[in-house]
């Protein structure tokens, strides 16, 4: 058995070895041609003689760009941040806001500043409901915007586009508003569901009275001239010759305005904090009765937040 597995293991390798001869042999007569190319290269490298010559450097002409001067910042021209060096930040604690410069010591009414504060309120949602007309079944609500002109018709499921609202619902009903000589009395009264289409709140219009936001609005007038008041929220301007008078902060309780003003011939952006005049009229008979609550000794008690600065 054992001599029958070694003369069958010898046939095997022999086959072998024949099929392995005969591949390489099929393989070196089909490339026999390539062979033959790779023997005729020379191997000898062809020098011309010459010296090398190094190509000459050709400079760029790259401009070289200036990076620009940084722009002012809202707050107004001394409001520069450069890349290594921000401004010097001051605040003034009778105006209760930042500026770049540091508060002056000046007399109470030295400078006249032009502006005053008429009345600060609610500011007033973008769109109202005046009224509504139609059968019970079938009502049409008339709306007003400032932001739109004319009166403003719509049913349920109407957009308004330009103010980002659409009309969820509207309906008319009878409200109580107090008691009467023969009971309760009822009010009807139209009422409207709004949707925001960027925030999803729902607000609910009454055609009783005007919807009013959280946002303060201040009514100011320019002094000296037959203007007309105007109103402002938070961050707006108003210019009145070359003086320029920016909102910076309203408050509701007690009512009052910090606004900067900004002139081309003076370096520093003035803060006031604007008070109603009965406001003003009691503060002044305060401070008569305690002189050392003057305001120039209190704006002079600043705390400097000064930024590192690169020299």
């Amino acid at each position: 058995m054992n001599v029958r597995l070694i003369m069958s293991f010898e046939k095997l390798a022999a086959w072998a070895g024949l099929v392995l001869f005969a591949a390489g042999a099929g393989w070196g007569w089909t490339g026999r041609e390539q062979l033959a190319q790779l023997r005729a290269i020379s191997e000898t490298v062809a020098l011309s003689g010459e010296s090398f010559r190094p190509a000459p450097h050709v400079a760029s002409e790259a401009s070289v760009a200036a990076w620009r001067k940084p722009g002012a910042q809202r707050g107004g021209p001394g409001w520069v941040y450069e890349l290594f060096t921000p401004p010097d930040i001051y605040y003034d604690t009778v105006a209760r806001a930042f500026d770049v410069v540091p508060p002056a010591v000046e007399a109470e009414g030295a400078l006249p500043f032009g502006l005053e504060l008429l009345e600060v309120k609610r500011a007033p949602y973008r769109l109202q409901l005046v009224g509504y007309f139609g059968s019970a079944d079938d009502y049409t609500g008339t709306f007003s915007s400032p932001q739109l002109p004319g009166a403003l018709l719509a049913r349920a499921g109407s957009r308004f586009t330009e103010l980002g609202l659409v009309l969820k619902s509207f309906s008319v009903g009878l409200v109580p508003v107090g008691p009467g000589e023969d009971g309760a009395l009822f009010e009807r009264t139209a009422s409207a569901v709004l949707e925001d289409l960027t925030t999803g709140e729902l607000v609910t219009l009454d055609s009783r009275g005007r919807k009013l936001t959280d946002m303060p609005l201040a009514v100011l007038r320019l002094k000296g001239g037959a203007t007309k008041p105007r109103e402002l929220r938070e961050g707006d301007s108003v210019q009145d010759g070359q003086a320029s008078y920016r909102v910076e902060r309203i408050q509701f309780d007690p009512p009052e305005v910090v606004v900067l003003r900004t002139l081309p011939d003076r370096p520093r952006t003035e803060a006031r904090v604007l008070r109603l005049a009965s406001s003003e009229a009691g503060a002044k008979e305060e401070r008569s009765k305690n002189p050392s609550d003057a305001p120039a000794q209190r704006r002079s008690e600043t705390n400097l937040v000064s930024a590192d600065k690169e020299h």
